[in-house]
């Protein structure tokens, strides 16, 4: 955000008060994605946790991707974790502020998650239901394919993205402290790196950061 963008937003109570709402928003979601990673197995290493404005997003989390295990074929696990971290934000803002009042925020995490489900199920042949059955023309074509397969493959990827919403809300449940402090530590600081997320999560002080900011 440009210093003169900010200082508009700064002298207007109403702006002001919209962005401070989103800024907090934004500050639970984005722990929720770094929570999730970090207690998840065969998750991808976090790299950075940020609030900070980046393109159309107002956070982020990015992740490092070793070759030896990322770029090249990734296990049904590792695509389960990829699910799991993208559902987090969206249950982290429904168990921090209600139903009604999660955001359009999780959009292209519930795109990513419904693409991975959706391969896992036509292409990749991880469907117990479907087998080892490919379906022609990528994961959102069911082209040729019976009006019995369409719907167990909408099934299937259902079931996949309900089971991994389900295993976000457990995790972001058993860990709703170091979720609020990850949050918080979010809202003061703006960005994490990899080794102040543990840091947090273990409740430890980041005392480097006060220092660096002056305090």
């Amino acid at each position: 955000m440009s210093e003169r963008w900010e200082k508009k937003i700064q002298e207007d109570p109403q702006m002001k008060a919209l962005w401070d709402r989103n800024k907090r928003i934004t500050a639970y979601h984005e722990a929720g994605h770094a929570l999730v990673a970090h207690y998840t197995t065969d998750a991808p290493p976090i790299k950075k946790a940020s609030v900070k404005s980046w393109g159309p997003a107002l956070g982020h989390v990015s992740f490092q991707f070793p070759r030896s295990k990322w770029l090249m074929l990734q296990t049904k696990s590792q695509l389960l974790a990829q699910m799991d971290i993208a559902m987090a934000g969206r249950v982290a803002e429904e168990m921090v502020f209600g139903p009604d009042n999660i955001t359009k925020g999780a959009s292209m995490d519930l795109r990513m998650a419904n693409n991975v489900a959706s391969c896992m199920v036509t292409e990749y042949g991880m469907s117990k239901k479907l087998g080892l059955q490919v379906l022609i023309g990528g994961p959102f074509s069911t082209m040729g394919a019976t009006p019995e397969t369409r719907q167990t493959v909408e099934q299937e990827v259902r079931r996949l993205l309900q089971e991994s919403y389900d295993r976000a809300s457990r995790m972001l449940r058993l860990y709703r402290v170091e979720h609020e402090r990850l949050a918080l530590a979010l809202l003061e600081h703006q960005s994490l790196t990899a080794e102040e997320v543990k840091m947090v999560l273990r409740g430890e002080e980041l005392t480097h950061k006060k220092k660096d900011q002056g305090e």
